[in-house]
């Protein structure tokens, strides 16, 4: 029987722009690039990329009573993510995100957080009656609401897996219970632990400061091209990187998590869990990434088959 997860976060539209380069003061250019309008989100893309590899997935989120949620709830239910817990403040607007994309890679993007802010602890419990057998969220929610769900996790009894985007060192660490996992990069990992994973000794010192910090039973670092390094206190290890750029690509984070969170569900195996989200990712990247390009589990198990990956 398949497990549910719950995922609490962010639901907002974002319009991508592709341009030759940003317009000085008072200038008007004429692009030629692509530009779309999309569902997006650590909320929406969490939820989704669970929903994909075939899980039962329920969204947290507060949304606005604009078109644009109506955009979001009509997506929601095309991807199989139960509404029970998405919430509609009427008297705000949907959370909207601008990036604009220059040719040269440079990426400049503006947040308008409306409904985003609308999100309360009662919404968060009433998320829980849906009883899930697991949670993600990331630290770029207000530190209340990480200690409210990590409170919630730990009264179900259930694991809580956690992205360290928008985790600082002011972090009120006290507020968190235990977490199953909290997932880094190189530069989040730095930031708390002031030291850099740029060898095996030193991702060791780097993972038992994390552990020593942060309240959770695993530490996983995405090292790029050097693979993920997986501590739990007692033993390390290291999963290999599968594709060229893979966490450079846009939502590169959600994917991860998803497919982490989804495999240790069914393994208990963390560095088992993080050669399969390595693997995702990979498939996630070479599908060009976006909302569209998640990856299945058919999908996986065809890119392990094309390259002798068991």
């Amino acid at each position: 029987m398949e497990k549910t997860f719950l995922t609490v976060g962010n639901a907002e539209i974002s319009l991508d722009c592709n341009i030759d380069k940003i317009p000085l003061s008072g200038e008007t250019t004429v692009e030629r690039g692509d530009r779309e309008i999309a569902p997006g989100g650590f909320g929406v893309y969490t939820a989704a990329a669970i929903a994909e590899l075939g899980a039962h997935s329920a969204l947290c989120a507060c949304i606005g009573g604009d078109r644009y949620a109506e955009m979001l709830t009509r997506f929601c239910k095309a991807a199989d993510i139960m509404c029970d817990a998405l919430f509609a403040d009427k008297q705000m607007p949907t959370a909207f995100r601008l990036q604009l994309t220059e040719k040269n890679g440079s990426k400049r993007s503006v947040f308008y957080p409306g409904a985003y802010d609308g999100i309360r602890h009662s919404f968060i419990e009433e998320a829980f009656t849906l009883r899930p057998d697991a949670a993600v969220a990331s630290f770029a929610l207000p530190s209340e609401h990480v200690g409210y769900i990590s409170e919630m996790c730990d009264l179900q009894d259930i694991p809580l897996f956690m992205d360290a985007e928008g985790l600082t060192p002011a972090f009120p660490y006290s507020v968190l219970y235990p977490c199953e996992a909290v997932v880094f990069d190189e530069a989040q990992a730095f930031r708390i632990s002031h030291i850099y994973p740029d060898s095996m000794d030193n991702c060791l010192k780097c993972a038992v400061k994390l552990k020593s910090v942060i309240n959770t039973k695993h530490v996983v670092i995405k090292l790029r091209e050097r693979g993920i390094y997986v501590y739990d206190g007692r033993y390390c290890g290291i999963a290999s990187h599968r594709g060229a750029e893979t966490f450079a690509t846009s939502h590169s984070a959600e994917v991860f998590i998803s497919a982490l969170a989804y495999t240790f569900m069914q393994t208990k195996n963390m560095e088992v869990a993080a050669k399969y989200a390595a693997i995702a990712l990979a498939v996630y990247t070479k599908n060009g990434g976006g909302i569209a390009s998640l990856p299945d589990a058919d999908s996986i198990g065809k890119y392990c088959e094309d390259n002798d990956i068991y």
